[in-house]
């Protein structure tokens, strides 16, 4: 599980499964921290 403030987009669980080479990742978006949108470099 992993656990990014704010709203994240597709990317990151895109990216995130790669790196960690799994298909399992959990992404959770708006834990812990203000509501705002967290882009990549993409977008």
């Amino acid at each position: 599980m992993i656990f990014l403030g704010g709203e994240v987009v597709v990317d990151y669980g895109l990216i995130l499964k790669i790196y960690f080479r799994k298909n399992n990742v959990w992404i959770n978006g708006y834990s812990n921290d203000i509501q705002c949108y967290i882009p990549t470099d993409k977008y």
